[in-house]
């Protein structure tokens, strides 16, 4: 997982886009990378 060192506002993390497929989500105004969903 990555974890960018930038705090965003909601509104930054709204408009966010990597230009990949990856998920991320908010947590204390840090974007964290979601991990990939893994099923058996």
């Amino acid at each position: 997982m990555v974890s960018l060192s930038k705090k965003l506002s909601l509104d930054e993390y709204l408009i966010f886009d990597d230009g990949t497929e990856r998920r991320y989500e908010l947590e204390d105004g840090f974007l964290l990378e979601m991990p990939l969903a893994t099923f058996c």
